[in-house]
């Protein structure tokens, strides 16, 4: 898989299929890996783990996700959304690793909550929307070097 072996390699286009298979794997290995850890240590230290395994993720997720920008012929510059992402989720992630559930609650309904769910959404769509067809100021299409 072109995410693993090449983590820093930003150019180039990248189709929807690698996304979705890179977020099977991630699913698949985090659940294993989590159930694992959760097995023989206590909730906090898989609280823990299950952040350490995002930020694992984080890392080759942004080369893929401005290749993917470059499929449908944008910037790759629209990638610093992903760090925005993941400082929204911060005071989640710190409210939930202390236990803190009042925190938990009061933020639900916060702009914080609603802006880090607008920029999850974006993110989302700007992944999965189609590539442009045939080759593009990034490259040649990469449905037709499959073919």
């Amino acid at each position: 898989m072109r995410t693993i072996r090449g983590i820093g390699d930003y150019s180039g286009r990248s189709r929807r299929a690698e996304v979705v298979f890179f977020l099977i794997a991630y699913t698949l290995l985090a659940v294993v890996l989590s159930f694992a850890v959760l097995s023989f240590t206590s909730y906090a230290i898989a609280r823990w783990f299950g952040i350490f395994l995002r930020l694992l993720f984080f890392v080759p997720f942004i080369p893929l996700f401005v290749r993917r920008l470059h499929d449908q012929g944008l910037s790759g510059w629209l990638a610093a959304l992903l760090p925005v992402a993941f400082l929204l989720a911060l005071p989640h992630e710190l409210a939930a690793s202390t236990g803190n559930v009042q925190a938990l609650f009061a933020e639900k309904g916060s702009g914080l909550q609603l802006l880090f769910d607008a920029v999850c959404i974006v993110i989302l769509i700007l992944c999965f929307l189609p590539g442009s067809r045939g080759p593009n100021r990034f490259g040649p299409d990469p449905r037709l070097e499959d073919a």
